[in-house]
């Protein structure tokens, strides 16, 4: 596991996964800790979900002008 701190341009979106497990195709809910979250069904899905999530970003907690 690589424990190097990532430069500041970089950012982190940390997510948790509940996946169904019973269901075909598969199926579940991403969060993020900032209350975004979306449901998926199929891989393709997850990573629709995945991505959507990403483009949500939580706002910067740094504003300057504040």
């Amino acid at each position: 596991m690589d424990d190097r701190p990532l430069p500041d341009e970089e950012r982190t979106l940390s997510l948790r996964l509940e996946v169904q497990l019973d269901r075909q195709p598969i199926g579940g809910r991403l969060r993020t800790d900032w209350g975004g979250e979306e449901t998926f069904v199929g891989w393709l899905g997850f990573v629709d979900a995945l991505r959507r999530l990403h483009d949500l970003r939580a706002p910067e907690t740094d504003d300057p002008g504040e």
